[in-house]
């Protein structure tokens, strides 16, 4: 039986990364590997509001995600979820973390359908077995240029502030 998801989701049971989910954001898939760390966070938010329970974390190394979590604060131990920040450890993994780099993180909004790129409070290294505990973790909205709460949209010909 192959499970069905909603739209903005795949099916990621094959890989069989989240201890629960089957349905991931669509650009959350990630492989399993030997190397990892866990990134805890205090607060998540977006624009200064916290994230809702179907929403979601994922981990990136540039445009390659790394580990993604459905941020549901009632199944994390005393309120706190870790994001997991998966190493580089075979072609399975190509471009995934080195020791030393530092991840960058995304805000899947389940409400919208949107990833929104989000700001550590702090920027921690990656290192195999490491798990830092940082403040929070804040998205904010862009528009098209990339400017935080700016209002540059895309016209019909699908130009930036065209």
């Amino acid at each position: 039986l192959q499970s069905e998801c909603t739209e903005g989701y795949i099916d990621n049971s094959a890989n069989n990364n989240s201890e629960s989910e089957n349905c991931i954001p669509e650009i959350f898939s990630y492989n399993s590997s030997t190397q990892q760390a866990a990134y805890f966070f205090l607060v998540v938010t977006i624009d200064n509001e916290s994230i809702s329970n179907d929403d979601w974390v994922g981990a990136f190394n540039g445009d390659v995600c790394v580990g993604a979590r459905k941020w549901d604060i009632s199944q994390c131990g005393n309120g706190v979820c870790e994001v997991p920040v998966l190493g580089y450890d075979s072609q399975l993994t190509f471009g995934y973390m080195l020791p030393g780099q530092i991840p960058t993180f995304k805000i899947f909004q389940a409400s919208t359908l949107s990833y929104i790129d989000a700001v550590a409070s702090q920027e921690s290294p990656w290192f195999n077995f490491q798990t830092p505990v940082i403040n929070s973790l804040d998205g904010y909205e862009t528009d098209c240029n990339g400017d935080i709460g700016g209002n540059a949209i895309e016209d019909c010909a699908g130009e930036c502030g065209g």
